[in-house]
C-alpha cells in the first residue's frame, strides 16, 4: 500500500505563492487601460508565480516520490506505530517480557545465548540477559525510527544484517520461522500499548485495532526480510563449503597424478 497525504513536515498552508496584495484589488476599481495592460502582462505574471512556486515547493516532489519510501504502510499507520512505541514508559523490561515470553514457548532459543544456564523465573535480575534485552530495544527502537522518517531502505539494510548474521551462527542450527514467534511475542507485548489510556468503548477499540494492524503489518515484513536475507546466506554458506570440498579433491587428484608418475620416470631411468 502506497503512502498518501502530504509529506512530513509540509502542509498546504505552509506552501506559499506570494501573490502581491494589490493584484486582489476589486475590477471596479480598473480602467480599460489597465485591464489591457494586465492582459498583456498576463503570461508574465503566470511564469514569475510559478518560479515563487518552485521554490517554496519541496525537492522531493520537483523530482518524483521518495524512492526509499515505505510503500506497505500508509502514513497514518507509520504514526500509529511511532505513537504507540512512544508509550512505552520502560523499554528494557518490555524487552525482557518478550524474551522470557520466546523461552516458555520454545526453550531451546534459551541456548543461543550465554544465559542459557540460568532459569527463567531468574532472567529478570541476570546481567547477561538485562544486556541481551536493552540490544533487543535497540533493534525495535531502529525499526521505529526508520518507519517514523519512512525510510524503507535503512529498515531493509536493518533487517538484512540479522538476517546474515543469524545465518552465519554455529552453535545452534537456526530455523527462520522462529522468528514469527518472535514477532507475535512482540505483538502481544505491546498490544497493551496500542489502547488509550481512557476507555471509550468503541472509539477506544478502534484505536487500538488500527495500532495493532499496523505493528502486525509491520513485523510480517520484518520477519520476511530476515528470513530472505537468512535463507540466501545460508545458501551462499554451502556454495562456499562445496567450492572448498571440490578444490580440495582436485587438488588430492593432482597429487595422486603426480605420486602414479614417479615411479614409472624412475623405471624408465
Amino acid at each position: 500500500m502506497i503512502a498518501s497525504g502530504y509529506p512530513i513536515g509540509i502542509s498546504p498552508g505552509q506552501v506559499s505563492f506570494n501573490v502581491a496584495e494589490k493584484d486582489h484589488r476589486s475590477s471596479s476599481a480598473l480602467t480599460n487601460d489597465r485591464r489591457s495592460s494586465m492582459g498583456t502582462s498576463k503570461e508574465k505574471g503566470r511564469s514569475s508565480n510559478s518560479r515563487r512556486f518552485v521554490v517554496f515547493w519541496p525537492l522531493n516532489m520537483r523530482t518524483g516520490r521518495n524512492p526509499d519510501r515505505i510503500t506497505f504502510l500508509t502514513s497514518r499507520q507509520r504514526r500509529s506505530v511511532l505513537k504507540s512505541w512512544r508509550r512505552v514508559e520502560n523499554k528494557r523490561l518490555l524487552g525482557e517480557e518478550i524474551y522470557i515470553q520466546i523461552f516458555m514457548q520454545k526453550p531451546v532459543l534459551k541456548s543461543l545465548f550465554p544465559f542459557r544456564a540460568v532459569p527463567v523465573n531468574d532472567l529478570h535480575g541476570n546481567m547477561l540477559f538485562t544486556r541481551q534485552a536493552a540490544i533487543f530495544i535497540d533493534f525495535i527502537d531502529n525499526m521505529v525510527a526508520y518507519v517514523a522518517t519512512n525510510n524503507g531502505r535503512l529498515l531493509q539494510e536493518l533487517c538484512t544484517r540479522v538476517g546474515v548474521s543469524h545465518a552465519l551462527m554455529t552453535r545452534v542450527n537456526f530455523d527462520p520461522d522462529w522468528w514469527y514467534l518472535f514477532a507475535n511475542s512482540v505483538l502481544d507485548g505491546i498490544q497493551k500499548y496500542c489502547h488509550p489510556n481512557f476507555s471509550c468503548g468503541p472509539i477506544a477499540t478502534y484505536i487500538g485495532s488500527r495500532s495493532i494492524l499496523a505493528w502486525r503489518i509491520l513485523m510480517k515484513y520484518v520477519v520476511e526480510m530476515m528470513s530472505d536475507a537468512f535463507v540466501k546466506q545460508r545458501q551462499a554458506n554451502v556454495r562456499a563449503v562445496l567450492e572448498q570440498s571440490q578444490q580440495k579433491d582436485e587438488s588430492m587428484t593432482k597429487d595422486g597424478c603426480v605420486t602414479d608418475e614417479l615411479p614409472t620416470r624412475q623405471n624408465g631411468c
